[in-house]
């Protein structure tokens, strides 16, 4: 268990999870590696997402270091066998199973600042809206100056 988080069960050191009122901030703990996805780092995050309290209300992920994540760890798929890749895979399949996408995009997706908690960016979503293309689009946040003012 990470240490000063009273979680309900222990998780590796490359997840920490810190509660902020009923929000817990997940970290992606590997900055290193880019905080790349390694089989134990995939086998913490369904943990953590198995073993929510009730008293949670939502979960905002970061990543320790300058990335968020980097994707798959390719260095240590590489120097497994083919075997031991077929297991990373179903590793992966079972976090998918982990996570409820219920809500997604029933709501609103919004971008807090993780050091003040202020919220930088919001879109409201609509339920089962497919005209907007929410599906087939990723949204990127940008600093652009204008004017001599940088603007989010």
């Amino acid at each position: 268990m990470n240490p000063g988080i009273d979680w309900p069960v222990a998780l590796p050191s490359c997840v920490q999870v810190e509660m902020r009122d009923t929000i817990a901030v997940v970290t992606l703990n590997r900055p290193e590696k880019r905080n790349s996805l390694s089989d134990e780092l995939v086998l913490g995050l369904q943990t953590f997402f198995s073993s929510i309290p009730s008293h949670v209300q939502a979960v905002v992920m970061n990543g320790a270091g300058e990335n968020f994540c980097a994707g798959l760890d390719l260095n240590e798929l590489k120097e497994s066998s083919v075997t031991e890749s077929f297991e990373t895979s179903k590793i992966g399949q079972r976090l998918n199973d982990t996570v409820s996408n219920d809500a997604l995009y029933t709501n609103a997706t919004v971008a807090l600042n993780p050091d003040t908690g202020k919220l930088v960016w919001y879109y409201s979503h609509l339920p089962n809206d497919q005209w907007d293309l929410d599906w087939a689009f990723e949204r990127h946040l940008v600093r652009l100056s204008s004017n001599g003012t940088t603007r989010t």
